[in-house]
């Protein structure tokens, strides 16, 4: 793109900072909404955009000096927070069976992808060898996927973290040879400089680091912004010492992160911060300028491209693979825990990058490359999530089943006041949901935006709320209502939850979903993927006591969620306070403890167990009630043991249905997920829809196969 336009106030390709930081922000914000949107990681926003705005685009903007520097400042950061992430407690327990597994994740890979670059790909053997370092090493991006399934302590889990230690550390040592000896790999003296400063940066990085944060944060408690700003210097600082050592800065990033990974990770604020600045500014920066670099053209042109990412991506698998199921073979493992290793070590991200880009840069390798191991990372992150979430659910499904435990926490209903209206029969809803005997308030909360007339808005919601409790007879249970200012209605909601220890949400049901709803979210939504609590929502037209019998439709696996009991217990203490007989609906017999949650309670209520094949056509069953009775659909967080694709569509059946009928969606509590930090954060990686079309194709596949079966069996 030669041509340059100059439309006075706009002059294309941009020189002017002001320009290119208010486009970059908003291929940022696009990004980031867009993607989220559609359930893509934002990464490959950025890079599109990058791909779109850079040189080899629309050329809009040049790859500058200032793309560069925030560029660099986010590949610091992403070793950074590989090193952070590391877990060094957990190879301390299992450090002789991490050490075994972390050198056949190295030395496999790296010698089938060493092979594989040389007779297939054709390449040198230094552009070899350093694409071949790149199949070695691994990110940890499913590792809150199995979190969540509870199977963390799991012993292969535990190697699997400890591996990554030894593979990432060798990777980059690997690497900080290849970068600081290119040009002179036969000098000697070269190599033994770069190994003796080497240890020296390292020694100093790993002793002196945590001693200089921990005497700061002991020195100015209080502060938020200075213990900030001093672990940005310390990053790049150990970057400098790293150059001085003729090492890449990149390698003294991942020193510092290790270095104050047990500093840090306790302090979850400080953590958070962090990641809040690294994650908005620098990372999306570093992948908007690889996009920069990545010229369409070859993707379109031909399928050399095509070729080289799929052999990449072949040959990091299948080393990750027989890595993964050897060291299931040396340690006894079953084949499930073999392939929830490979889930785990498959994954590549932030590591990757560093290598892949810092080759491109030297110019060991090429365009071709650099296009490659971005769909590489792309599809091994996919598949390396679905494997880990097939093999947690098998494990966790495996185990012994006994009854979750329920925490001993005081019970506290939040009842969030979105319409005065609806407040009375919401705070009735959370009488008769209450634990008998409990002297816990309900707290109905109102939220108040921050703005010129907050005051007086205060007053108002503060003198409705108050009108409207005088009115509910209350039964000997006390109301604590709550005004909570805040820049909106979730974050105010969430601080709320915070505040009060709430183990329970009970919301109205909002019905149709507003225009900003369908691109943001609805405030359900942002709520569901935020909290970990049980959430009721209600829609009910009439009195909770006019309701004589209870539907509660019930998705498979929901007795493995840690909030079954609480949820088992609210329904029975709910039928048996307005005396309506129950349903439960099922996939498989749980009458037995429905009955044994319902002895721990001394109550007798009558309860049915109906086993139903298929779960949309219990549903649409269901919906077809009497109006005295009362329909709880029973859901699930998405990713987690009970999650069902068609709860993605549930508030738009939800809305169809006849007004008359009442019903309440119920979220149960789930064991709250690590959101994951680094360039692609487990939080966008979503298995749930392609799970969906692969078991939509596996029913297209049966019924296709029963229909040639029939035509030849006429024949």
């Amino acid at each position: 793109m030669g041509n340059q336009i100059d439309t006075g106030l706009l002059h294309i390709p941009s020189s002017e900072p002001v320009v290119i930081f208010a486009i970059i922000l908003l291929s940022i914000l696009l990004s980031q909404t867009i993607f989220q949107k559609i359930k893509l990681p934002a990464i490959i926003g950025y890079i599109l955009a990058g791909m779109a705005l850079g040189p080899h685009g629309w050329g809009i903007l040049q790859n500058d000096s200032s793309i560069q520097l925030f560029g660099t400042a986010g590949l610091l950061f992403i070793m950074f927070v590989a090193g952070l992430d590391l877990n060094l407690q957990e190879f301390k327990h299992t450090a002789y069976k991490s050490i075994v597994f972390g050198l056949l994740t190295f030395f496999i890979p790296l010698g089938l992808g060493f092979v594989s670059c040389r007779t297939l790909l054709h390449l040198e053997p230094l552009p070899s060898f350093l694409v071949s370092i790149m199949f070695s090493t691994h990110t940890l991006i499913a590792y809150p996927i199995v979190s969540r399934f509870g199977i963390a302590k799991n012993e292969a889990v535990a190697i699997t973290i400890g591996g990554t230690i030894i593979t990432d550390t060798l990777v980059l040592l690997l690497l900080a040879f290849i970068a600081s000896g290119y040009g002179n790999l036969s000098n000697s003296i070269t190599w033994l400089r770069i190994v003796v400063s080497g240890f020296i940066i390292a020694f100093l990085i790993l002793w002196l680091y945590p001693k200089a944060l921990r005497w700061l944060l002991r020195n100015i408690e209080g502060e938020k912004l200075i213990p900030l700003v001093f672990i940005f210097f310390m990053i790049f600082l150990a970057g400098i010492l790293a150059k001085v050592a003729s090492l890449e800065p990149i390698i003294g990033a991942f020193l510092a992160g290790l270095a104050l990974n047990k500093t840090i990770s306790g302090n979850r604020e400080l953590m958070n911060n962090i990641e809040l600045i690294g994650n908005t500014l620098f990372i999306p920066f570093f992948l908007i300028g690889v996009g920069m670099v990545i010229d369409p053209n070859l993707l379109t042109e031909g399928s050399l491209v095509i070729k080289v990412a799929l052999i990449l991506t072949l040959a990091a698998l299948i080393g990750k693979f027989f890595a993964a199921h050897l060291t299931r073979f040396i340690f006894k493992y079953s084949s499930v825990q073999g392939n929830l290793i490979f889930g785990l070590s498959s994954t590549h991200a932030a590591a990757t990058l560093a290598v892949i880009f810092i080759g491109f840069n030297l110019g060991i390798i090429d365009v071709y490359i650099l296009n490659g191991t971005i769909i590489l990372i792309l599809l091994t992150c996919l598949i390396g999530s679905i494997v880990a979430d097939k093999a947690s659910r098998k494990i966790h499904l495996s185990e012994e089943y006994t009854l979750p435990e329920v925490p001993a926490f005081p019970e506290r209903i939040l009842v969030p006041v979105a319409n005065p209206q609806s407040l009375k029969s919401l705070i009735e809803l959370a009488i008769v949901l209450k634990h008998p005997g409990s002297d816990e308030p309900i707290y109905p909360i109102s939220i108040v935006e921050d703005n010129e007339l907050v005051q007086q808005n205060i007053l108002k919601s503060r003198k409705d709320l108050d009108n409207i409790i005088r009115n509910i007879s209350l039964n000997e249970a006390r109301i604590q209502p709550l005004v909570r200012v805040d820049v909106n209605i979730v974050s105010g909601i969430i601080r709320g939850i915070k505040e009060t220890m709430a183990s329970m949400i009970v919301m109205g049901w909002g019905g149709s979903l507003k225009s900003s709803e369908r691109i943001f979210g609805s405030i359900l939504q942002k709520i569901i993927s935020e909290t970990s609590q049980t959430i009721v929502v209600s829609k009910i037209k009439q009195s909770i006591f006019i309701y004589k019998n209870i539907t509660i439709l019930c998705p498979p696996n929901t007795e493995y969620e840690s909030g079954f009991i609480y949820w088992v217990s609210k329904i029975l203490i709910l039928a048996n306070k307005i005396q309506a007989s129950i349903e439960f609906k099922t996939s498989k017999e749980l009458l037995p403890i429905f009955l044994s949650i319902a002895k721990i309670w001394k109550i007798n209520p009558s309860i049915k167990n109906t086993i139903y094949i298929d779960w949309e056509s219990a549903f649409d069953a269901s919906t077809r009630l009497k109006t005295d009775s009362l329909f709880i659909i029973v859901a699930a967080r998405e990713d987690t043991i009970s999650y069902l694709p068609v709860f993605d569509s549930l508030p738009q059946r939800l809305n169809q249905l006849s007004n008359k009928l009442s019903f309440i969606l119920l979220f149960p509590e789930q064991a709250e997920m690590i959101k994951g930090t680094g360039v692609i954060p487990a939080s966008e990686i979503h298995i749930s829809p392609i799970m969906s079309q692969m078991e939509n194709f596996k029913k297209l596949s049966k019924k296709l196969m029963k229909t040639l079966h029939k035509k030849s069996s006429h024949e």
